[in-house]
C-alpha cells in the first residue's frame, strides 16, 4: 500500500465534514449552523455498538449523499443540537442565546 494514501487524525475528517456542511448550505442557504449540524448528526452513520458517539468515529460518519436529498427536520434555528455539560456548555448556551437575540434585532 502506498503510504501517501493513508491518513491519520482529524484533518481528513474536518475536510469531509466542512464539505458536507457546504453542500447542505448550498441546498438550504437560509439554515443556521445549528440546523446544518443537526442534519449532519441525524444523517451520520452511527457507531455500530449503538452508542451516540465513541472515541473512534465521534458522532458518526458524515453522509452527504443521504443528508442533501433527505435532510429531515433541521429543527430550531437557534438551538445547539449537542448536549454540552459544565462550563463549556454554559458558554455555548449563552453564545447561542446572544446570537439569537442579535438576529431578532
Amino acid at each position: 500500500m502506498d503510504r501517501r494514501s493513508v491518513t491519520h487524525g482529524t484533518s481528513s475528517a474536518s475536510a469531509l465534514a466542512s464539505a458536507s456542511a457546504a453542500l447542505l448550505w448550498s441546498a438550504h442557504p437560509d439554515w443556521t449552523n445549528n440546523q446544518v449540524l443537526r442534519v449532519l448528526l441525524n444523517t451520520a452513520g452511527k457507531p455500530k455498538d449503538g452508542a451516540e458517539r465513541n472515541d473512534y468515529i465521534g458522532y458518526g460518519v458524515v453522509r452527504p449523499r443521504v443528508a442533501v436529498p433527505n435532510p429531515g427536520d433541521p429543527g430550531p434555528a437557534n438551538e445547539f443540537p449537542l448536549v454540552v455539560g459544565g462550563a463549556v456548555g454554559a458558554v455555548v448556551r449563552r453564545r447561542g442565546r446572544d446570537e439569537a437575540k442579535a438576529a431578532q434585532g
